[in-house]
């Protein structure tokens, strides 16, 4: 997948993702690709929105005022949504409003909108290309109370079952994979929805020869030592998952497929295995020697690391400290 690609990918599943929010608020939501790029409507107004994603700094530029003068110079200013993914001044926010008319909804406005669906919330922050750290902080949300009107709205979709139940709960066995794997996958964005972004799913190579289950991009403003450690030490930008729901523990030959996906060039020198028993005395040969003569480091993580990393998420702790922790163990062990 090439970056043009990519970054279309992720601008649909953020797109995907405020039109679920805006549902649950009571809206008919669609993507209209014409002249706006969501349209949302009830029984009392209909709203034209236009989604602007920025790895960095959104700054009060030329280009989004070029954007708003062509708009404002063909009349499609009326009942208008700029919603920004990116950082913005609330003073700049606000000088915008002023000169066009308009609403602009920032990242904060986004997130206090998601705050009662968790599960939504937590897809949309894995999806966003920066962490959200120092960048939410409280806002006056009467002044979206038009818009988000939280008297009208339900969600059937929460469940009072917890990651390790359902994890305990879902039998082993190759019969079962694509459950498992949508498991983890739900679980890692859960944990790591701060640091990771990109989340894609059973990527191949271009010559087709091989499929990762999942590849995540650590987020460039991410300030936290285990996966600043990647980045820095192991010329890790992309970090590859793999998830083996197998009845016995992890052999060599594992260890060594996964080696094949990984390389230098591509960033890509880090791989996860979510496995249900571990590796086996053989594999964790492998594992020491990938890493010794190659630099290529490969954790592995069984459902009862999965779970103690979920039970320090709910305690308040950060779940990347116990990677931290696992690394370390690895490295000093680590024999000539």
């Amino acid at each position: 997948m090439d970056n043009k690609s990519s970054e279309y990918t992720n601008h649909m599943a953020i797109e995907n993702c405020l039109l679920e929010l805006f549902m649950k608020y009571g809206y008919n939501a669609y993507i209209d690709n014409t002249i706006y790029d969501i349209i949302i409507e009830n029984k009392k107004r209909r709203y034209n929105i236009e989604l602007k994603i920025s790895r960095n700094k959104i700054r009060y530029d030329k280009l989004i005022l070029e954007f708003l003068d062509k708009q404002k110079a063909r009349g499609r200013l009326s009942n208008f949504i700029l919603i920004l993914i990116g950082y913005i001044d609330n003073s700049q926010k606000c000088e915008i409003e002023e000169k066009y008319n308009i609403r602009v909804f920032d990242i904060n406005v986004i997130i206090n909108a998601l705050n009662p669906f968790d599960d939504l919330k937590d897809t949309f922050i894995s999806l966003l290309p920066f962490s959200l750290k120092d960048t939410v902080h409280a806002i006056d949300f009467n002044k979206y109370s038009d818009i988000f009107c939280t008297k009208e709205f339900q969600d059937p979709l929460i469940s009072e079952t917890s990651y390790i139940d359902k994890l305990k709960k879902l039998p082993k066995g190759r019969e079962y994979f694509s459950q498992y794997e949508k498991l983890c996958t739900e679980i890692l964005r859960y944990l790591f929805k701060e640091q990771l972004s990109l989340w894609s799913t059973q990527t191949k190579s271009n010559a087709d020869l091989f499929r990762f289950d999942l590849i995540c991009k650590i987020k460039n403003n991410t300030e936290l030592e285990f996966w600043n450690i990647l980045k820095r030490f192991y010329d890790t930008l992309y970090v590859v998952f793999e998830f083996k729901n197998y009845n016995e523990r992890i052999t060599q030959s594992q260890i060594y497929t996964t080696e094949r996906y990984l390389y230098a060039k591509a960033l890509r020198r880090v791989a996860i295995m979510i496995t249900r028993e571990g590796l086996d005395a053989n594999a964790k040969i492998a594992q020491r020697g990938v890493l010794r003569e190659d630099g290529k480091l490969i954790i592995c993580l069984s459902d009862e690391d999965i779970i103690k990393m979920v039970r320090m998420k709910e305690n308040g702790d950060e779940p990347c400290d116990y990677l931290s922790d696992y690394l370390d163990n690895l490295l000093v062990d680590l024999e000539k």
